[in-house]
């Protein structure tokens, strides 16, 4: 069966964010992009990545569902908000889980937890996920995260303070950090 999908696109202060939503919430987040063009073929690139690892959980085109349409009003404020400089929380946004390995789907909702402005380590995850050596696992599993910022994985570090991965490259994850507030100084977090 193919997959089917409902795109929200979004304009934020720093450029345009498109969302991609599926029956049991969202499936993939392109952060900001200049024009909506890029956004878009961003996105499409994730989809084709879930595409390849289908389970069965199809994505929706009804955009009429009450349920995901708040959703979709309480992303956008929270992306506009976050773009503002302003303290969001994102945790009440539904994510899509079906497309993980089971190792991520334990490990994505703890990190979707993380508050705006703090970080915790990739073994400090590992350790709520109890198992307190699979930092790297860790690691991993966020490298999967298709819904950066509902899944906040760029508050996740190294212990020692370096910032360690981000799929849009550490440029992006010092500029989340820094826009919460978070002091940085080359690629390690002042604490």
């Amino acid at each position: 069966m193919p997959l089917n999908f409902c795109l929200q696109n979004i304009f934020t202060k720093m450029g345009w964010v498109v969302a991609a939503w599926g029956e049991a919430g969202l499936v993939a987040l392109e952060l900001p992009c200049i024009t909506l063009e890029e956004a878009l073929g961003k996105i499409g690139l994730r989809i084709d990545k879930l595409k390849r690892h289908q389970k069965n959980s199809p994505l929706y085109t009804n955009s009429h569902d009450p349920k995901i349409n708040l959703s979709h009003h309480v992303l956008k404020e929270a992306l506009i908000s976050y773009f503002n400089g302003e303290k969001v929380n994102t945790v009440t946004i539904p994510v899509d889980f079906s497309f993980y390995s089971s190792f991520a789907r334990q490990v994505l909702p703890l990190v979707q937890q993380i508050p705006y402005g703090k970080t915790y380590s990739y073994q400090q995850i590992a350790c709520l996920a109890k198992q307190p050596k699979a930092a790297r696992a860790v690691g991993r599993a966020l490298q999967a995260n298709h819904t950066p910022l509902v899944i906040p994985c760029h508050r996740v570090i190294h212990h020692h303070g370096d910032l360690g991965g981000f799929s849009r490259g550490s440029n992006w994850k010092h500029k989340l950090l820094t826009l919460e507030g978070i002091r940085i100084t080359s690629s390690s977090i002042l604490i």
